[in-house]
């Protein structure tokens, strides 16, 4: 029966069975310190990244799921920031078999959001049971369509155009935070000159 439930909970909430490595457990620490306004997670690729920033997003967003993930913004989102993301990335990491869709299906409790195509050829907009939304967009879009809606929260999955992140900050006016998880090979050398440095 133990192994049966265990069975159950690893089905159910996989996030509970996320073991982060030295890298990805620096990524959760500088993000749920609540202490940065914009964290970086550079490394390069096969580390996980992506793993581990929809893993970050499941604790954000439900809580924080294991002691991995004790800290201040994973206990406690702050209650004046908008419950929402944006996810930006590459137009070939969106569809539906893409790297965001499939660790989100991997990492995320079963049940507790859905998915909707909102007009895009792929999953692009998702509504959790506890009120939170997300959009995921590309990096090929139009600078208009980044403007208009209020958010807490953006994800950039690879080096974003300087002008796109821009917009993107100008939509947190209530506050909140951003996390590029990037391997800095190309349209990066901005990110280092007006982030990092």
């Amino acid at each position: 029966e133990l192994i049966r439930n265990l069975e159950n909970s690893m089905e159910g909430n996989p996030v509970l069975f996320f073991v982060p490595n030295g890298a990805q457990e620096r990524a959760i620490k500088a993000v749920g310190s609540g202490e940065y306004f914009i964290v970086s997670v550079n490394y390069a690729n096969g580390v996980g990244k992506t793993a581990c920033i929809m893993a970050i997003l499941a604790n954000i967003i439900f809580g924080a799921q294991t002691s991995a993930f004790d800290f201040p913004l994973f206990r406690q989102y702050p209650r004046r920031w908008p419950r929402s993301f944006r996810i930006v990335t590459e137009s070939e990491l969106v569809g539906d078999s893409g790297p965001i869709q499939l660790e989100i299906k991997r990492w995320w409790p079963k049940g507790r959001y859905h998915w909707s195509r909102a007009g895009k050829t792929y999953n692009s907009f998702l509504v959790t049971d506890n009120g939170w939304t997300g959009e995921v967009m590309t990096y090929n879009q139009d600078i208009g369509a980044f403007e208009g809606t209020t958010r807490g929260l953006n994800l950039f999955i690879e080096p974003p155009p300087e002008q796109i992140f821009n917009a993107c900050v100008a939509r947190q006016r209530l506050g909140g935070f951003d996390i590029l998880d990037v391997t800095p090979l190309a349209r990066a050398a901005w990110i280092k000159d007006k982030i990092i440095d």
